[in-house]
């Protein structure tokens, strides 16, 4: 869609192409946007390989089959999972800049990492937890608390309850205010998404992308939420400490879902970075 530079947009976990329409409708006279569904999103089947690195490998065999090159990859939440692994199995081939949307390099928190996600609070443990109800038909379980971590406002200094009591999913949803079409999407998964959503979430949970930030060796932005609601502020300050040519974009009073409570200010962060030559 659209004309100008060619922006690749990689969706996060329980998205889809059809989600990023309206932000495309915003961007299309200044770029030609680009979009997949992930292999088990949207209307792509999930057969054969599937995860983080299969799509990092789409996203290149997309850009190759287009011939295009000078990409700018924003990737968002998961996507910018998918963005770090294209980078530590294909270097920057073939992009121009690259946008980090609301990510951190490494998902489980440990005793010498505390900018994993749930702003510190997720552990190998918790993981074990959602990985077993996931499996063993309690996926709503996951799912539920996920929606409540992701699309509230929360802080690091909060300790975070991984539990079901007094959660209202018609309440969830008249408070989801702009992230509502995701969390919809979220919540009404099909018994074969519900199973490419565990690959996903095993993929990204057990990989560790910190050295490969050092790697990224194009214009970079990084886009972080205050307070922010699954990751904590200061893996978007880590990231930039370790990506030379970085560039911060802070989203006040945010959740998760800043790119959709503040759309004003994302389009015109992309619009900004990505001609700022």
């Amino acid at each position: 869609m659209g004309e100008g530079k060619p922006l690749l947009f990689v969706h996060g976990f329980g998205g889809s192409s059809q989600l990023q329409i309206p932000i495309f409708e915003l961007l299309k006279n200044n770029f030609r946007c680009l979009c997949f569904d992930q292999r088990g999103y949207g209307k792509t089947s999930a057969n054969g390989e599937v995860g983080i690195y299969r799509s990092a490998k789409d996203a290149k065999e997309l850009i190759e089959y287009l011939g295009i090159e000078d990409v700018i990859f924003l990737g968002y939440s998961m996507g910018a999972a998918v963005m770090f692994a294209y980078i530590e199995q294909f270097g920057c081939a073939h992009l121009a800049k690259t946008i980090i949307g609301e990510m951190t390099p490494k998902v489980i928190n440990d005793e010498n990492w505390h900018f994993g996600l749930y702003q510190g609070w997720y552990t190998k443990e918790q993981l074990e937890k959602d990985i077993y109800n996931m499996e063993n038909g309690k996926y709503d379980e996951f799912n539920i608390i996920f929606a409540v971590q992701t699309f509230f406002k929360h802080t690091p200094d909060e300790k975070r309850e991984f539990d079901l009591k007094n959660i209202d999913i018609s309440s969830l949803l008249e408070k989801a205010g702009a992230g509502k079409p995701t969390l919809e999407a979220l919540l009404t998964v099909s018994e074969e998404q519900k199973k490419s959503n565990v690959i996903y979430w095993k993929d990204m949970t057990k990989a560790d992308f910190r050295e490969t930030l050092e790697k990224i060796s194009v214009p970079t932005a990084i886009i972080y939420a205050v307070p922010g609601s699954i990751y904590d502020q200061r893996a978007a300050k880590y990231m930039a400490g370790k990506i030379k040519n970085s560039t911060l974009y802070r989203y006040d009073d945010c959740t998760h879902m800043a790119k959709n409570e503040r759309l004003e200010q994302f389009i015109a962060n992309i619009n900004e970075f990505s001609y700022n030559d």
